[in-house]
C-alpha cells in the first residue's frame, strides 16, 4: 500500500477530498467522533490526541482539529482549524503535525495519537517518512524523532 501511495504521489494521481467523497472511497466525519463515548482514556502518564476532518461539499473547505485527553482530567486542550480543498492524504499529514506541535508545545512527553489515516500511520512507522516529498510528512518524522514517546494508533 505504500509503494502504491509513493507511486500516486509521485505522479500526483491523488484524488482530492471532493472527488474521493464523490467516488465513494471516503466518508464524510464530523465533530461527534471525536467526542464518542467509545473513546478510551489513555494510560496513566501519557496523553491521548485524538485527529479528524469534516469536509464541506457546500464551500469546498475542510475542518480539521484534534483533542488532547489526559487520564484523570479529560479534555486537556484543541484545536481546530479550517482549510481549502486538497489531497486527502495532506490534510491528514497537516492535521498530524499540528496534533504533535501542540502535545509538544503543551509539555506532554508521552503521546498517543489517534488517526484514522492507516497509510499516513504506516509511513511514520516504517521509516518511509523521512523519505518523503511532503514537507508536512518530513516535519511528522522530525517530531516523532524528538525526545520523547509517541505511539501511533489507527482508529
Amino acid at each position: 500500500r505504500v509503494r502504491v501511495f509513493l507511486w500516486l504521489l509521485v505522479r500526483n494521481r491523488l484524488l482530492t477530498n471532493k472527488e474521493q467523497v464523490r467516488r465513494g472511497a471516503i466518508k464524510r466525519y464530523s465533530w461527534a467522533y471525536m467526542m464518542d463515548n467509545n473513546w478510551k482514556l489513555p494510560t496513566s502518564g501519557w496523553v491521548k490526541v485524538n485527529l479528524d476532518g469534516s469536509v464541506s461539499h457546500c464551500n469546498l473547505r475542510v475542518t480539521v482539529g484534534g483533542v488532547a485527553k489526559g487520564p484523570r482530567s479529560g479534555w486537556l486542550v484543541g484545536f481546530r482549524m479550517v482549510t481549502s480543498m486538497a489531497y486527502i492524504f495532506m490534510v491528514e499529514a497537516q492535521v498530524m503535525l499540528e496534533g504533535l506541535n501542540l502535545a509538544w508545545d503543551q509539555g506532554f512527553r508521552q503521546v498517543e495519537l489517534e488517526s484514522d489515516n492507516a497509510l499516513l500511520i504506516e509511513a511514520i512507522q516504517n521509516g518511509l517518512a523521512a523519505a518523503s516529498n511532503v514537507d508536512e510528512v518530513k516535519m511528522i518524522h522530525n517530531y516523532y524523532s524528538k525526545t520523547w514517546q509517541v505511539k501511533f494508533r489507527h482508529i
